[in-house]
């Protein structure tokens, strides 16, 4: 039986909290100021790293609600919340858009997760982190992108 790493009430805030991102009607006013910052960040990093002929990548990780529908449900019904508030591909629509635009290499794991969620949990109870799946899985496709990019190079083979 799986033990809870945080009290319920605490996860679902932490949960709220993080789905306000994804909200269509505030989110982009909200956050720009967050936005904006992560993208100047990033943007600082590959220049910063290309100087320095360093190869840059980002990888898109999931939120649990995204993967999670009965997580997702479960927040709308326990804060009332209106469902079609929610577009729970925001943040990876908004930041592949700006990596895309800026010639950034990414990955993005949240589909993979979508469809690997429905077999098995990938996130530890009650908690927004990964359990052994989830690492496991994002560990293979990490290794994965990383292995076929076209620098012929190949990484390692296990």
């Amino acid at each position: 039986m799986p033990t809870k790493n945080l009290p319920q009430a605490i996860f679902y805030k932490i949960e709220k909290a993080d789905l306000e991102f994804f909200n269509k009607q505030t989110s982009a006013e909200r956050f720009a100021p967050n936005i904006n910052y992560i993208f100047q960040s990033i943007a600082e990093m590959n220049d910063l790293l290309k100087k320095r002929n360093i190869r840059f990548m980002v990888a898109i990780y999931p939120d649990a609600a995204q993967v999670n529908p009965k997580l997702f449900d479960t927040l709308i019904s326990r804060f009332g919340l209106n469902r079609e508030n929610y577009d729970l591909n925001l943040a990876q629509d908004t930041l592949r858009a700006f990596l895309a635009s800026n010639q950034i290499p990414y990955i993005d794991l949240l589909d993979r997760f979508r469809v690997e969620e429905q077999q098995r949990e990938l996130y530890l109870f009650d908690d927004p982190h990964w359990n052994r799946a989830g690492n496991d899985l994002a560990a293979k496709m990490l290794f994965q992108y990383l292995n076929e990019q076209p620098d012929g190079r190949k990484l390692m083979e296990r």
